[in-house]
């Protein structure tokens, strides 16, 4: 229930879809604007769905003059017939292209928007139903740059442009080579300490997630052990996030001497703004990885204007990556090598130095996934041993990354 700001009275968050109004003089679309993108509004005040119709009817039929029927849809008119799909408003979506219609539809609610917050009241709410969530809906989502401003090009890596020649059977889905995962986490000078990477080979497809949290060097070497004994690594969680709000209690631990917590800044919004629709965002995570407190009450860090960059004395020393080149699912089958990938990394010798001065060690977790073109629909096998799809790294002070599968090795030098 919802409950309005004046008056306390409540309502029904439920709406009913409507039935065509007999004085409306626009032929409204009952079946997707109206119960849909009208709706929307409405929640927000407390009213019917009708009666931001209504509002919007008189804006469109008397102060703008428009007769149905009086002007030609000359966007319809030049759509080919494998087009009009393009032009779908399926459950209030944006269409890719506007229909005369849709037009003064979705144009007419916004001054319907501006005659209610006039003389209505607006409903007590936080959640999604409330005006800040539908406003910034229909506005950019970030008020600084467009999403599509965010995205990158593939990095020049060749693992992310080219995929090596191998066999896709279960021997490659199940059976992932040690030095595979040390590939995904080292870039010459860099160590990658966050990743959300998603890889369509053909029909086949391979995932790789990289986690990294601060741990307590005391304890370090044990909490690495312990983690490694785990039959399914979904029975804990590595988080980067600083802030995280993750359901599981354990993201974040200080007690009994054992200490984990995330270090990096996650800056997004569950908001689909308007920019969402520009066809240049191609759909990458709506979000920008910035240095955490933890990191920057060391550090003056600056950033470049899309938070790409962050600098120390004029020098880069992390890099945020943002790319989407994934084709829609039915053009994948001859496609060969598609990717979209989120990184954020950190120059190996700024880390320890960081390490050192927080006296802390870093717990990284590399988790690979893979899947055949022949789906493997057997929910069971997420409750068998997965251990061999993850691998941990513990980064000390000193450098050292140990690891209890294959060989500890040597990263970075102190830079101060």
């Amino acid at each position: 229930m919802l409950v309005n700001c004046d008056s306390d009275t409540e309502y029904d968050i439920y709406i009913k879809r409507p039935k065509k109004n007999k004085n409306w003089r626009f032929d409204f679309n009952t079946l997707d604007t109206v119960p849909y993108l009208y709706a929307n509004l409405a929640r927000t005040f407390g009213v019917s769905q009708n009666e931001v119709a209504n509002i919007c009817d008189v804006y469109i039929s008397e102060k703008w003059g428009y007769i149905e029927g009086s002007e030609i849809d000359f966007i319809s008119d030049q759509l080919y017939s494998n087009q009009w799909n393009l032009t779908s408003i399926y459950k209030g979506n944006v269409p890719q292209i506007e229909r005369l219609s849709y037009y003064y539809e979705y144009h007419s609610m916004f001054c319907s928007a501006s005659d209610l917050l006039k003389n209505e009241s607006l409903i007590k709410s936080d959640d999604w139903d409330s005006w800040k969530y539908w406003l910034n809906s229909h506005g950019n989502t970030f008020e600084q740059f467009w999403l599509s401003d965010m995205r990158d090009s593939i990095p020049l890596e060749k693992k992310y442009w080219k995929y090596d020649e191998v066999k896709f059977n279960k021997k490659w889905r199940d059976e992932i080579e040690e030095d595979y995962f040390d590939s995904q986490i080292i870039e010459k000078d860099w160590i990658i300490v966050y990743s959300s990477i998603y890889k369509d080979i053909n029909e086949n497809n391979e995932n790789i997630h990289i986690t990294s949290s601060l741990v307590s060097s005391k304890n370090s070497e044990a909490l690495l052990r312990a983690l490694h004994t785990t039959y399914d690594y979904r029975d804990y969680y590595i988080s980067s996030n600083e802030e995280d709000n993750h359901s599981l209690e354990n993201s974040k631990i200080n007690k009994f001497g054992f200490y984990l917590k995330g270090w990096l800044s996650f800056i997004g919004t569950e908001v689909s703004g308007l920019d969402c629709h520009d066809s240049l965002f191609n759909d990458i995570d709506k979000e920008y990885i910035k240095l955490g407190s933890v990191f920057s009450k060391h550090y003056n860090v600056g950033y470049d204007t899309f938070y790409k960059n962050s600098y120390i004395n004029g020098e880069i020393i992390a890099n945020h990556c943002n790319w989407n080149e994934r084709l829609d699912e039915g053009y994948r089958r001859h496609s060969g090598y598609n990717n979209s990938g989120n990184i954020f990394k950190i120059k190996q010798s700024v880390l320890i130095d960081f390490l050192n001065k927080e006296g802390k060690d870093l717990i990284v977790s590399c988790i690979i996934e893979r899947q055949l073109k022949e789906r493997d629909v057997n929910y069971t096998r997420q409750f068998v041993d997965n251990s061999n799809k993850i691998k941990l790294y513990l980064i000390k002070q000193d450098g050292t990354v140990k690891t209890l599968r294959g060989e500890n090795f040597k990263i970075g030098r102190r830079t101060s």
